[in-house]
């Protein structure tokens, strides 16, 4: 008599066979360790990414703060040079610089001549840039208030004043050269840090940046001076330092 293939039982041959458990765990060791370095190679790719945009952040507002002041100095008001002479002002410290410039920077409204204050808000790791065009001679002697609020800039503006913070500064050190000062003009470091000579401006003026790094601890410190001669021409040198 037949048996009915139907209640027949599969009975796998031995050549067939599932994993081990031993195959299992190496199998998702090695899954687990290619996981691991691909992250690490996307984390150190995108540290690279935003340490290298902080940096171009930085150079860029940099660039632009030497490249202003570097053509602010050249146009500066010279005392007893010309019918501008009397309202020529030039006062500065390690962390404030104050002078008249008739330099027209770009989106004014109209030249002239104006008073530009670059000064350093150390609490809040800015520096905060101000100008405002002088009508009378009165005006070359105003300030601003030590650190103005941001709720304030737009009062500052409604009274000519024209404000703007750049952030991510951890220092800055403004220091001067006069014509008879026997420095080396390379050595910004060994320059006085103050400026109040009454109906004078400087042969040079030196400025150090240290730029704020959020994403590292690192910072990054650019120097650069300006000359300012009879003539009507700065050079401009910038060192950049790590």
């Amino acid at each position: 008599m037949q048996a009915d293939s139907k209640n027949q039982m599969y009975i796998p041959a031995k050549t067939e066979r599932g994993f081990t458990l031993l195959e299992l765990l190496i199998s998702i060791t090695l899954v687990a360790v290619i996981i691991v370095i691909l992250s690490m190679a996307l984390k150190t790719g995108l540290r690279a990414w935003i340490r290298g945009h902080e940096n171009n952040r930085h150079m860029v507002a940099v660039a632009a703060i030497q490249g202003l002041l570097g053509k602010q100095l050249l146009m500066a008001v010279r005392p007893g040079v010309g019918e501008l002479a009397r309202y020529s002002r030039f006062s500065g410290e390690e962390d404030e610089l104050i002078f008249t410039t008739t330099y027209t920077p770009m989106g004014a409204q109209a030249g002239g001549i104006f008073l530009v204050i670059y000064r350093f808000l150390d609490g809040d790791d800015t520096l905060m840039y101000a100008q405002r065009i002088v009508t009378n001679y009165k005006q070359i002697k105003m300030n601003l208030r030590t650190t103005p609020d941001p709720d304030e800039i737009g009062d500052l503006r409604e009274q000519g004043w024209e404000v703007s913070l750049v952030p991510g500064i951890s220092s800055v050190s403004f220091s001067y050269v006069a014509n008879n000062d026997d420095v080396e003009i390379d050595r910004i470091q060994d320059w006085p840090t103050a400026w109040f000579r009454d109906k004078s401006i400087p042969k040079a003026v030196g400025m150090v940046l240290e730029l704020k790094n959020e994403n590292t601890e690192n910072s990054r410190t650019v120097s650069a001076f300006f000359e300012i001669p009879e003539w009507k021409t700065v050079r401009q040198k910038t060192l950049f330092r790590r």
